[in-house]
This record gives structure tokens, C-alpha cells and sequence, in this order.
């Protein structure tokens, strides 16, 4: 680890990427080589022309991409980076008045969504992977999800909103998990979320932060097998009294682990994707 800006960021190298905690904003940011290399040429005092130039040495097709990515890492070195905004209710459409007719009841993190998917088949893809998020209380919906086909593509929208599409049959889980996870936790009171996996086990927690594909999903599948008990494969949310929130939601292993896991898990080279 390393202590930039008087302590107030903190690098972790992971080989040509790394990730950096923000002191002033409590967020951990993955950053690509590019990023990471300029914010050491930052610590050793180099200006964001020098950077900019050499990085256009070795890049000289995408000096414009380049720009904008310094730019912001420049935000993050001098403190002015974004915050991840909370998701309230005003960030998409009041909830409709009438409901569909189809749909089943999911609580995640204290949030009630109402989740319709009327096409038979994709509710046999779809339901196996929230039965044991769904509840029968009778309370408030907070957001309507709907999985809803047209003109021969899927569209998941919320309170009558599109957020993601068009996509195929095989696309709709992922963006699925995205949207109901973020909307959930960034709807509660945390001290810190970060891209990472988290596991318990006897009261212990372990967090492992990582940028996309650097194994998250399938340190948490490998633990699992230990005997950990998954509270998250994709984002650790840390309570104000340093509590880990639980966000299980099934988690997706790229074809990539299967080798390493298919030992303890034998059907898995079989599984669809």
C-alpha cells in the first residue's frame, strides 16, 4: 500500500492496475494502467501535460480518450471527485398507480420491489434466482422491475422507466442483479462501499477488493466451499459501525474459473451461463 496526498489516498498496486481509497469521499476506485501510472507521475510531481504526453507517446490513437482519463484523475488527486450519488424514490418515476397483475414481492437491504416478469419462459430462467429473496409481508412497494419483450428483444425497466436494453434472452440476469443490488444498497445508511467480495464465517469477515475479472466471484465460490458463508461476490457495503451487509444475489462465474472450481462444484462445466 501506498500513501499519496499527505495520506489521504491510498494505492493499492495490482500489477499494472490498482485501486485507491479516497480519504475525503470513504470510496475505494479501481483505476486501468493508464490511470494508475498517472497518478504516480502525479505524487512524483510531474505536470498533467507531461503525463498526457506520455502516455500519447505510447497511445497516440486515443490522445482524446486519454485526456478525459487524466482529467479524472486529476479530480481524484486534488479531491474533487464524484461521490457515488444515493439512489432515493425521486430518481425514477412514481410508482404507477396500478400494478400488473403478475409479479412476486423481493426485500433486499429493507427494500420492497415488486418484480413482473409476465413471459412464461423467462420467469423459469429468471424466479429460481430470487426465491429466497422473496417474502409474503405485506409492505409498501419502494420499485416496480419489470422484464418486459418487444419487438423481439428485452427491456428491464423500473417504475415504468428503461434501464437497460434491448437484450437478449441470455443477457437478462446480470444487469438484473445490478440494478436491484445498487438501487438496494445505496438506498441504506453506509460508511463505505467498495468493489470487492466479502465472506464470513464464526463472526470473521474477509474483503477482497478487485477490479472486474480479477477473480472476486471466484475467491467466493472456492470459500464457500470452505465452509464461508457469501455475503457479497461483487460489492462490500460497510455499515457506520463497521458491519458488512449482506447482498445475496446469486453470483456468476466466468468460464475462466470453472477450471479452478469445477473440482469441488462437478456439475458446473455443465451450467448455463
Amino acid at each position: 500500500m501506498l500513501l499519496l496526498k499527505g495520506g489521504r489516498l491510498a494505492l493499492f498496486p495490482m500489477g499494472e492496475r490498482s485501486i485507491v481509497f479516497s480519504q475525503s469521499q470513504k470510496s475505494l476506485f479501481g483505476l486501468d494502467a493508464a490511470a494508475s501510472f498517472s497518478i504516480l507521475k502525479l505524487d512524483e510531481g510531474s505536470s498533467p501535460n507531461e503525463i498526457l504526453g506520455e502516455l500519447a507517446t505510447k497511445n497516440p490513437n486515443f490522445k482524446e480518450a486519454l485526456r478525459s482519463a487524466v482529467d479524472g484523475i486529476i479530480k481524484l488527486w486534488e479531491g474533487t471527485e464524484k461521490a457515488p450519488e444515493k439512489v432515493q424514490s425521486g430518481a425514477f418515476p412514481a410508482l404507477p398507480k396500478i400494478f400488473p397483475a403478475e409479479g412476486r414481492t423481493i426485500r433486499l437491504l429493507g427494500t420492497n420491489f415488486l418484480l413482473s416478469v409476465p413471459e412464461p419462459n423467462i420467469q423459469k430462467i429468471i424466479w429460481p434466482y430470487f426465491k429466497h429473496l422473496t417474502t409474503s409481508v405485506k409492505k409498501p412497494h419502494d420499485f416496480l422491475i419489470q422484464c418486459l419483450k418487444k419487438d423481439g428483444a428485452y427491456f428491464i425497466t423500473v417504475n415504468g422507466e428503461t434501464q437497460y436494453g434491448p437484450l437478449a434472452k441470455c443477457q437478462i440476469l446480470p444487469p438484473l442483479f445490478d440494478l436491484i443490488r445498487k438501487i438496494a444498497y445505496q438506498r441504506t445508511d453506509f460508511l463505505l462501499a467498495m468493489h470487492a467480495c466479502a465472506v464470513e464465517k464464526k463472526g470473521a469477515c474477509l474483503i477482497f477488493p478487485g477490479v472486474s475479472g480479477s477473480g472476486k466471484s471466484t475467491i467466493s465460490a472456492g470459500l464457500y466451499n470452505s465452509g464461508w458463508n457469501i455475503l457479497s461476490d461483487e460489492v462490500a457495503v460497510v455499515g457506520d459501525l463497521g458491519q458488512v451487509m449482506a447482498l445475496p444475489l446469486s453470483i456468476g462465474l466466468k468460464p475462466g474459473s470453472w477450471p479452478l472450481l469445477v473440482g469441488s462444484f462437478p456439475n458446473l462445466s455443465d451450467a448455463m451461463t
